[in-house]
């Protein structure tokens, strides 16, 4: 049955829903470099080059070019993405990614409504079943239905994010993939899609792979965060004060512990 959110209740699973596998040349055996969980989070930190990097790596866009150290030198191999233990496909993943850039992806000359159904239209019967409740759960919970007419030109930023969030979450995606979540929010609308995709963390198990700019998710929202540089992860440890900007409406990771 679909929540007042779109969202539906999924099983729990010990099986990474993501990880990235490194795989050294001639031989040897594979290393972790990213590991998530079903229903985790990660804020990925780093400059937007590396940063947008990762995330298009992620959704198999791109190879991912991080490698690991072995004894203070770099080691020779390729990195590869897994999605739920297997090799990321194509049909993977659009059926069981969720993906938004810093800038949205939309369609400019069209309209609200058609840019949160063009995916599934464009897919027809392999898109996934129940997405038209889901759709419209989602639009009213992120406050898109007074717009679905409008062209996309004549919204603002904050508008265009929650409609690529609402499309994306229509999938009911295994995992998110969500650069620069912040960006052109107001504090009400961040409360607004914070809040959101807490839920789905803990009714769907839905993992969530933040690209962070400039360390704003630090203090909530994710469990982990790691830094990306020079191609090599570096874990973080997240502080549990929030700053004043925080949105309150957002469990701090405190409460996650308990």
């Amino acid at each position: 049955m679909t929540s007042p959110d779109g969202s539906d209740p999924a099983p729990r699973d010990d099986t990474p829903a993501l990880e990235v596998i490194f795989e050294p040349a001639g031989g040897g055996a594979p290393r972790p470099l990213l590991q998530l969980q079903a229903g985790a989070s990660v804020a990925i930190v780093g400059a937007s080059a590396s940063r947008g990097h990762m995330i298009r790596a992620l959704a198999g866009l791109e190879r991912p070019r991080a490698r690991p150290e072995d004894g203070g030198e770099e080691l020779r191999g390729r990195a590869h993405v897994r999605l739920d233990g297997l090799p990321l496909t194509r049909r993977a993943r659009w059926r069981e990614l969720g993906v938004i850039f810093e800038q949205g992806g939309l369609w400019t000359g069209r309209s609200v409504r058609y840019n949160l159904e063009l995916p599934f239209r464009y897919h027809g019967r392999r898109a996934p079943a129940g997405w038209q409740a889901r759709l419209a759960a989602l639009s009213d919970a992120l406050g898109l239905t007074g717009a679905l007419d409008l062209e996309v030109e004549s919204i603002d930023l904050s508008l265009r994010r929650r409609v690529a969030l609402a499309r994306e979450l229509s999938k009911a995606p295994r995992v998110l993939l969500f650069d620069a979540p912040q960006l052109g929010l107001s504090d009400s609308d961040r409360a607004l899609v914070f809040e959101l995709l807490d839920r789905r963390r803990e009714r769907e198990r839905m993992a969530i792979v933040f690209g962070d700019p400039d360390g704003y998710l630090r203090p909530f929202t994710v469990d982990r965060l790691v830094r990306l540089e020079g191609g090599r992860f570096r874990p973080e440890t997240a502080p549990t004060e929030r700053p004043h900007h925080a949105p309150r409406i957002v469990a701090p990771l405190e409460r996650r512990a308990q």
